[in-house]
């Protein structure tokens, strides 16, 4: 199968009243890639929420982590 071309996302901490935030959206990255229920992103941050970011980073490099790995068993497994 060809790979797409995904352009990179940005994700904002202060997402406005009543939306949560972007820490809320990457939390769910988090959890889809740990689950295996999400394919790998191309993701990026930008908020002046200083504690707001280092949260939203941490969450997507776990992701990323996880996409990491499956990749890896994957490949493991065609060994």
């Amino acid at each position: 199968s060809q790979s797409r071309y995904q352009p990179p996302k940005s994700l904002d901490h202060d997402l406005g009243d009543d939306n949560g935030t972007g820490y809320d959206v990457a939390k769910f990255i988090e959890e889809a890639a740990y689950s295996g229920k999400l394919k790998q992103l191309v993701l990026t941050t930008h908020t002046q929420n200083p504690v707001g970011r280092a949260n939203m980073r941490a969450a997507l490099l776990n992701a990323k982590r996880y996409w990491m790995n499956q990749t890896k068993e994957k490949n493991n497994e065609m060994d």
